[in-house]
């Protein structure tokens, strides 16, 4: 009877790392659409607001930069380093959110890559909100009219 005991404990120890790890990779599976989703919506919403500015010789670019790293803090669970960069011209603004994302290489043994990067890229385009709604206005009278 006692050998029957043993060999569950025995069989335990063989499985329980296979599900530890995996355990661990759906954890970090999660850790890492969520940084994923937060980058993306924050590149498109700084986009988006820097799209709307429509100041005479106003800093676009860094107004832009400006509020992307504000919605950056705190925003992130394991993404480190990350940086946003902006560009802005007269037909679109492009927002680009890059960070590091670590992965627990020290669980691993022999694993040497323990980060990987995320990149994201969204942009928005530039029009004037009161010309958009008077063309809409002309549309619908026109629409309206014929």
């Amino acid at each position: 009877m006692r050998s029957f005991k043993a060999s569950f404990t025995v069989e335990a120890s063989l499985i329980f790392p296979f599900i530890l790890f995996s355990l661990v990779l759906v954890i970090y599976s999660g850790f890492y659409i969520h940084d994923r989703a937060a980058l993306d919506a924050i590149a498109f919403e700084s986009a988006l607001r820097g799209s709307e500015i429509r100041y005479i010789g106003a800093d676009i670019k860094g107004i832009t930069e400006g509020l992307g790293k504000r919605l950056l803090e705190n925003s992130t669970l394991v993404c480190k380093s990350v940086q946003l960069s902006a560009e802005a011209s007269e037909d679109e603004v492009v927002v680009t959110c890059k960070g590091e994302f670590d992965l627990p290489g020290s669980l691993i043994p022999g694993f040497q890559y323990s980060r990987l990067t995320i990149e994201t890229r969204r942009s928005a385009t530039r029009f004037c909100q009161t010309d958009f709604v008077r063309k809409c206005r002309m549309i619908e009278n026109l629409k309206r009219d014929g």
